[in-house]
Formats: C-alpha cells, structure tokens, sequence
C-alpha cells in the first residue's frame, strides 16, 4: 500500500481544528446569553419606564390631594356660615346650601380621582418589584449559563490542543517551502480550508479536474519538495508515490 503523506494528515487535523472552532463559537450556551442580554435590556428600560411612570402618578395624586383638602376647607368654611345663624334669608340659606353641596360633590370627584392614582401607583410599585425579581433571575441565569460555557470551552480546548500536538508531529514531516504554500492557501476563505488535494491518477481531489497527460507526468516525476498546484482551484497537489518512495507537495 502507498505511504500516506504527512500533509495529508496534517489537512485532516487542520480541518478538525477548524470543525472543533466553529463547535465552539457555536456553542449554544453563547446564544442563551445573548438572548439573557437583551432581557436585561429589556426589564431594564421597563424598569426605568416604570419609575417614570409612578413619578407622574405621583405628581398627580399629590395634586388631588391637595384639590381634595383646598375644597374640604371650603367646604367646612359653607358649612360653618351656613350654621352660624348670621344668614337669616332664605334664598341666601339655600344658596349657601347648594355651594355646600356642589363643593361636597367636587371634593367626593376629587377623592376618587385621586383613589384612582393611589391604586396606580400601587400597581406600578408591584410591577416594579415583579422587574427586579425577573431581572436578579436573569443575573442568575447569567452566571450559571457562563459557567457552563466555560465548562464547555474548555473540554473542547483540550481536544485543540491534542490536535495541536498531533499536527505539529505531522508537519515536522512536510518539506517547508510545500508547508510554507499550503499555510498561505490556507488563509483563502474561497478554498474553505482545504488547502491541498491528492492527485488521484492525474486528477485533482478536490475540484476533480482533470490535468493534460503531459502535465501529470512531468509533476509524477518532481522531487519531494517541489510545489505543484491544480490549474483550476490552486490548491497544492499531493502525490500518492508507490510503496517505498516518498510523497509530499507535489507529492
């Protein structure tokens, strides 16, 4: 059977890194803690739209009240001369009354007005709680999906770096100027990461197409450590030679 070359290791351990990354940035406990931010944003602007609220509620009960005292005051003031016995006439007696009475009637308008606020700002106060309660959850939920974030990041750092210590083993093996090429091609976000293809009876592993007879053949019979590359994907060929010869790069 055919040595197997190094890079060809050293791309399937490349692209298991690879794999192993995006793992990680994918990781769902990532995507728990964004939805967690922008639900702390979230009961965070209610919150402050809340208080805002409960301050105008404020404002106005405060005005009831003091439009229920002003007319509870003059109202006692009618009531007072209207019992004093210095009104002797009667159309004045039932003036008085009348005044007393619609004085009354706005006073008793202004207490349920102002009733009304007291019961507003009683549920603002409990809708405030209730905001902080689901906020200090969210701070919760927060610390235990990092901590198991950070559980997960770290199992999935420990295979990186075995892998890292594999593929470093590998690529002592690959001529440098073929590892130099194939790092490069690496960085091409077009080639997904596979940088190299085995050269598979004159045809291109990875894009399948097919070189010219006489091309293949002058590659077949390169040194180690001279580059070849695909015409139409660039990538670097690795040749498979027969059992007992050596392979790498143009390989």
């Amino acid at each position: 059977m055919p040595p197997r070359p190094a890079l060809i290791d050293v791309q399937a351990l490349d692209l298991e890194r690879d794999a192993l990354l995006v793992r990680r940035a994918e990781l769902p406990e990532r995507e728990t803690l964004r939805g967690l931010a922008a639900r702390a944003v979230e009961l965070d602007q209610g919150h402050a739209q809340c208080l805002e609220a409960r301050a105008t509620v404020n404002r106005q009960e405060r005005d009831w009240a003091n439009q229920v005292e002003d007319l509870a005051v003059k109202a006692q003031e009618l009531e007072d001369k209207l019992y004093s016995g210095t009104v002797k006439a009667t159309k004045e007696l039932e003036a008085l009354q009348e005044e007393v009475r619609g004085t009354r009637e706005r006073q008793g308008e202004f207490e349920s007005s102002q009733m009304e606020t007291l019961e507003e700002i009683d549920r603002l106060d409990a809708e405030a709680v209730d905001n902080r309660k689901a906020r200090q959850q969210v701070d919760t939920d927060v610390s235990t999906t990092q901590a198991a974030l950070a559980q997960a990041e770290a199992l999935i750092d420990e295979e990186l770096g075995v892998l890292a210590g594999r593929c470093g083993l590998h690529r002592q093996d690959v001529p440098s100027t073929i590892l130099t090429e194939y790092d490069r091609l690496r960085g091409k976000e077009r080639l997904g990461g596979r940088a190299a293809a085995e050269l598979e009876g004159g045809t291109c592993g990875a894009c399948r197409v097919r070189l010219p007879v006489i091309e293949y053949n002058r590659i077949r019979n390169e040194a180690d450590d001279v580059l070849a590359h695909c015409p139409r994907c660039s990538r670097v060929l690795i040749r498979i030679r027969p059992e007992g010869g050596s392979a790498e790069g143009a390989p």
